[in-house]
């Protein structure tokens, strides 16, 4: 980066040698500081726009001329930016509402985005079907409460003063019993499991249950499928082994809940249909856990 600067600052003093080139100076920590990495972006179906994320902001920038514009105020986080089929509008999660919920926001002239959903529980990744209807979630534990649902605050929840409870203590039931993530600690057996949430109805409809964990899942090209990777081996905190499964996403799953598509040691992840849904790509390890 360094001699990127330098190169850039003496090109400018060979176009213009009026100018006063700026004294070369050490890059600091701060410097690192100021730089920005844009993440996610997606070109828009008409392929004129791109939107991505920035510093808790959703831009957008026209493919001819390179000017970003922002189309989300500061003030609370925005990111995932998606643009609906007809390229109208431009869907992204945000915090603003004090959880990760959907929200909607109309492209000709950037007016007010919409809250999409009121789930009870942050939503941490964006998965339309392919006809915009139905959001590929995952939660742990326990499903989400629909809007209105049991969970809704009162107001009268709201002016009574909180209860003091001692903290609980750590029951370690599983051989995994500690990750980097949340309150570090893994207790009661909770899984992370798939669930199709129609934006429509605002129903919420569980793909999968039980003891075995389910992760980065996949729509396939109709709709009507879901790959996802899970280690449902007779002990998974054994091993790191993790094969993919199929799921039918309309809930009809009395005859034959899950299809197994791998069987074999090692690990598999971010499984993707083909267009056509005739086929499944993914990554393994060739040595089993590492060799990615």
């Amino acid at each position: 980066m360094a001699i990127a600067v330098f190169l850039c600052a003496s090109l400018v003093v060979a176009a213009d040698p009026q100018s006063a080139a700026p004294a070369p100076r050490a890059i600091t920590l701060d410097d690192f500081g100021r730089v920005k990495s844009p993440g996610e972006p997606h070109f828009s179906p008409d392929g004129r726009s791109i939107a991505f994320d920035l510093g808790g902001q959703i831009f957008v920038v026209a493919t001819d001329d390179g000017l970003p514009r922002a189309v989300t105020s500061t003030g609370s986080s925005a990111w995932s930016p998606t643009w609906s089929r007809d390229g109208s509008a431009l869907y992204f999660l945000s915090d603003r509402s004090g959880k990760n919920q959907l929200w909607k926001l109309p492209i000709k002239g950037f007016g007010e985005a919409t809250q999409v959903t009121t789930l009870d529980r942050g939503i941490d990744a964006l998965q339309f079907s392919a006809d915009e209807s139905k959001l590929l979630l995952s939660f742990n534990g326990t499903a989400p409460n629909p809007p209105d649902g049991d969970a809704k605050e009162t107001q009268d929840s709201k002016d009574r003063p909180a209860e003091k409870k001692p903290p609980a203590p750590w029951v370690i039931t599983r051989l995994h019993f500690k990750q980097d993530a949340g309150d570090g600690y893994l207790t009661g057996d909770l899984a992370d499991h798939l669930y199709v949430h129609d934006v429509q109805s605002k129903s919420i409809m569980p793909l999968t249950s039980g003891r075995y964990s389910e992760a980065e899942a996949a729509w396939s090209p109709d709709g009507g499928s879901v790959v996802f990777a899970s280690n449902r081996e007779q002990e998974p905190d054994a091993g790191y082994r993790t094969d993919l499964w199929i799921v039918r996403s309309d809930g009809a799953v009395a005859d034959k809940p899950l299809a197994r598509v791998t069987n074999d040691d090692a690990v598999k992840s971010e499984p993707k249909w083909s267009p056509d849904g005739k086929s499944i790509a993914y990554i393994t390890a060739a040595d089993g856990v590492y060799g990615i």
